[in-house]
């Protein structure tokens, strides 16, 4: 993945938009590393299966990191990027549109790479809508999107990161797959899933089940995922991943993350 060229847009160059956005968008080749991450409850404390912290966290209280993961993806950037090919990320959420400007200004305020925000096409308007965004039909969504992305960069290995209070590791699962079959050169290398515990314990039960990523993952070889409460658990991951990265031996980036990636504003549509 590397920059092919750089278009910056603001006050200065005397663009007509630029009171609506400003910044700097990179244009990138396909080929290298990218990530694929989901947002509530993966990066972000949402608690989607409680439906009252579920609206409190998202509309009256302030957004908050879940623990250890912004630190995770500047390491994670670090290890899959190199000065010349930095690793895009592409932040993909089953929330609704509207919440783009709110959901950009967390990934951009609580220090994760900077990257793309793909959004559901669906209204949050009534309650009941928003609340279903969330939990149905997230699946066959994310397959469609994932799909779609690796059409725009179907030589690029990814490294895809969601939870288990939803159908990420199913999700994965397909676009694993997918992939592989395809054959254009990219491939699923990791699929790293956040267990989540103790929002709604009844739940939990099914949702956490070894047996059901067991099930999820059938025929993907266990070096492949992993399922992890703790972002600390991941720390040999990373290791190993560097190393297959790099297996030249050429380094990642070995300074502080700076956050080349700007984020795409982008509405998806049916």
């Amino acid at each position: 993945m590397s920059v092919i060229r750089s278009q910056q847009e603001g006050a200065d160059q005397h663009s007509d938009t630029a009171h609506l956005e400003t910044g700097r968008t990179s244009f990138v080749e396909d080929g290298g590393w990218g990530v694929i991450s989901d947002i509530d409850d993966t990066i972000k404390i949402t608690e989607v299966r409680d439906r009252i912290k579920l609206i409190k966290n998202t509309f009256t209280k302030e957004a908050e990191a879940v623990p250890g993961m912004p630190e995770l993806y500047k390491q994670l950037h670090d290890v899959l990027s190199t000065e010349s090919h930095p690793a895009p990320f592409v932040y993909l959420s089953a929330s609704p549109y509207n919440l783009y400007p709110f959901l950009r200004a967390f990934v951009l305020n609580t220090g994760f790479p900077q990257g793309m925000v793909i959004l559901r096409d669906m209204s949050w308007m009534a309650m009941e809508s928003f609340v279903l965004s969330l939990t149905m039909g997230t699946q066959s969504y994310k397959e469609d999107r994932m799909k779609k992305v690796s059409t725009w960069l179907p030589r690029t290995n990814w490294v895809c990161i969601g939870d288990s209070t939803q159908t990420d590791p199913e999700a994965y699962a397909t676009f694993y797959k997918q992939l592989a079959k395809e054959g254009h050169g990219g491939r699923v290398a990791r699929i790293w899933i956040h267990k989540v515990v103790g929002v709604n314990p009844s739940a939990e039960k099914d949702l956490n089940s070894p047996k059901r990523f067991e099930k999820a993952f059938k025929d993907i070889d266990q070096s492949v995922w992993k399922v992890f409460e703790n972002a600390q658990e991941l720390q040999s991951e990373l290791e190993a991943l560097k190393k297959e990265a790099h297996p030249q031996g050429q380094p990642g980036l070995d300074r502080p993350h700076q956050g080349w990636w700007r984020s795409w504003r982008h509405r998806e549509q049916n």
